[in-house]
């Protein structure tokens, strides 16, 4: 700022305008505070803002000298301000406070300047105090706000980063520091790309043309590698650093890890995924598909989720032989094609699987030893994962996916693998039971046939004969009735007898075919007397409590008639026992001997039909036949007890 001139030299430049209007003019009109010292430094003039400014009136500043009127300025200035009459030279940018204004000090920033005589000599100072508490608060407030930023940054758990134009790391904060392995001395000045991008390079001189250009990549993601090799993904907020002209020298850059919350994501998407083909092959299933188009669609549908080359479902033969039952290839790999019989060997995913019962896998083929391992690695596979699959709780076959690149199966393979297999047995359990349902239908047609065919037989043999012999006899004797009276008497004698053994007869056909006394007696007493007709000692015992359902007790006397028929004819038995019980609304039925045991259930028609009356109630039918250990017959089948039932603990014993 140029010092003020003498009022003399400036009234040549005011043409027409008297010197003291002029100076008010510009004293009363200027914006910041104004005022005149003499060489003593004493106050001959001032403005209104100067008095704002300082917070005093106008009138104690005249005349006195300005450590009188600011008591609190500096010695240092006052030094200088004595001096500048002498040395001439400006005092600028003093930066005081003077007071408060609504509580808070008052900011100023004054400056201080000769005011020369027409001579030359110095013969006053100017003073010039301008107000800048608001840009003092403003920039204090930016400080604080400043620290807090730095404070945050530091403690965040966010990378936060700052290089210059070079892509050399100018700021870093802990947790960059503490998420690579390095520390924060270590980072500052490295390379950017060379220390978390190596090998990188067109990307390095991308990102420092941007910067030159000022227009980096607003939002991105990127990997970084650590110090010790591992991969993190960081998604990137950028913005860059300009200098006063404006120009690009350097770039500041917050990143969020997003490795895990990315890996969920992927996660959750193969489990979206995974679930939307298990639906698909359940459909299959439920839907009643062949087996065979259930086998390839599993196959397919595991390897697609897993990634992997091949698939196969296996069905076990023996504990040492598999044969393929479906397959799916997607690769010029090899492979056993469908009906193929496999010797399981020693090791390996499926001789692993044997052993253990529980999904498996083998990661690297190499130096597995056996025939099998051998052909996998003949055929190009590194590694291979299979589950069981389980039938009637038993291990029916396999679930097997194999890879021959080098990008290993998923750490949750076999979980996963479990989950198809799972289907393959309901596949199976539901093709075996529709088979069973088919052949159980059979057998009650025929069944049903040859019942009417013997009840017919028994009929024409048995009762219908004695009918016919007993008409005879009637019209005979209504012949002799009056020539021979004492002869039609002998004759109505015959035939009341045969109409007796015809009666009999009609009763034990009845009785074939539903127990009278089972209708009339219940249970417990139909059961006593089918044991009393046994040529071999038979124990029973009950303790069902009332009369169960019609068909629940039809069921169980021809599960006891029929198991006791078996022993009498097959077992070489001492004796036998019968024994009927209830657990959880189930009646179980056991029928058992000391006999020679080994039956074959499979080879026994009357069985058959009864698993189908059983099965039909949704019960089950087992047989237990160790040879020489004797036979156990037992039935399980759900019960409803009727409302008539007896008290509790009246239960009606079986007689022995």
């Amino acid at each position: 700022m140029r010092p003020f001139c003498h009022p003399r030299s400036v009234s040549r430049h005011v043409s027409g305008l008297a010197e003291s209007t002029f100076f008010e003019t510009t004293l009363e009109s200027a914006p910041f505070g104004i005022a005149f010292l003499d060489t003593s430094l004493r106050f001959v003039r001032l403005n209104d803002a100067l008095a704002r400014a300082t917070g005093l009136p106008r009138d104690e500043h005249l005349g006195r000298a300005i450590d009188e009127v600011w008591p609190d300025i500096p010695e240092e200035l006052l030094t200088r301000l004595r001096e500048l009459p002498e040395t001439g030279e400006p005092i600028t940018d003093v930066e005081a406070t003077s007071g408060e204004a609504e509580g808070k000090p008052r900011h100023l920033l004054q400056s201080y300047h000769p005011v020369t005589a027409p001579d030359g000599t110095v013969a006053g100072v100017s003073v010039i105090v301008v107000d800048i508490t608001e840009r003092k608060l403003a920039e204090l407030t930016l400080a604080t706000t400043e620290e807090q930023l730095r404070e945050m940054l530091e403690t965040v758990r966010l990378i936060a980063v700052i290089v210059d134009g070079d892509t050399r790391i100018v700021y870093c904060n802990p947790y960059l520091a503490e998420l690579t392995g390095w520390t924060r001395e270590e980072l500052l000045g490295r390379e950017w790309y060379a220390t978390f991008e190596p090998g990188e390079t067109e990307n390095r001189r991308g990102f420092i043309r941007h910067i030159a250009e000022g227009a980096v990549n607003a939002h991105a993601e990127a990997s970084i590698q650590t110090r010790s090799g591992q991969r993190r993904l960081i998604s990137w907020n950028n913005t860059v650093v300009r200098d006063v002209h404006g120009r690009g020298v350097g770039a500041t850059s917050i990143g969020e890890d997003i490795t895990e919350r990315r890996r969920a994501e992927n996660e959750l998407q193969a489990r979206v995924g995974e679930q939307e083909a298990l639906r698909r092959v359940a459909t299959l299933v439920a839907g009643e598909a062949r087996p065979e188009h259930v086998f390839l669609s599993v196959a397919a549908e595991a390897a697609r989720i897993l990634g992997a080359d091949s698939s196969a479902v296996l069905r076990f033969d023996d504990a040492q032989t598999a044969t393929v039952v479906g397959r799916w290839d997607a690769s010029e790999l090899g492979g056993f094609p469908i009906g193929s019989s496999i010797q399981v060997g020693e090791d390996g995913a499926l001789a692993r699987l044997l052993r253990t019962g529980g999904p498996t896998r083998v990661d690297y083929y190499e130096g597995v030893l056996g025939e099998l391992p051998a052909a996998m690695r003949s055929f190009g596979y590194r590694a291979v994962a299979a589950a069981p699959v389980v039938f009637a709780n038993r291990l029916w076959g396999a679930l097997t996916v194999g890879v021959g690149h080098r990008v290993p199966l998923p750490a949750d393979s076999e979980r996963r693998l479990s989950e198809f297999a799972e289907v393959i047995g309901l596949a199976v359990a539901s093709a075996d039971a529709r088979e069973n349902l088919a052949r159980s239908r059979a057998r009650i047609v025929e069944a049903s046939d040859e019942a009417r065919r013997r009840l017919e037989r028994d009929l024409h043999d048995g009762a219908q004969q004695r009918l016919v012999s007993l008409a005879l006899m009637l019209r005979l004797a209504t012949s002799k009735l009056s020539d021979d009276p004492t002869a039609a008497a002998s004759i109505l004698a015959n035939a009341s007898s045969e109409l007796g053994q015809a009666v009999d007869e009609l009763r034990q056909l009845a009785r074939g075919i539903h127990p009278a006394i089972l209708s009339d007696r219940g249970l417990a007493l139909a059961l006593s007397a089918l044991a009393d007709r046994m040529p071999l000692p038979v124990t029973t015992r009950s303790d069902v409590v009332g009369r169960l359902r019609p068909a629940v007790e039809v069921a169980t006397y021809y599960v006891v008639a029929e198991g006791l028929t078996n022993i009498v004819k097959y077992a070489c038995a001492s004796q036998a026992s019968v024994a009927v019980t209830t657990a959880n609304d189930t009646v179980i039925v056991e029928v058992a001997d000391d006999g020679v045991g080994g039956a074959d259930p499979s080879l026994g028609s009357g069985l058959n039909g009864l698993n189908d009356r059983v099965e039909a109630l949704g019960g089950r039918l087992e047989v237990a036949s160790p040879p020489g250990a004797g036979t156990t017959l037992r039935a399980e089948i759900p019960i409803t007890f009727a409302l008539d039932a007896a008290a509790p603990g009246e239960g009606v014993p079986l007689r022995s």
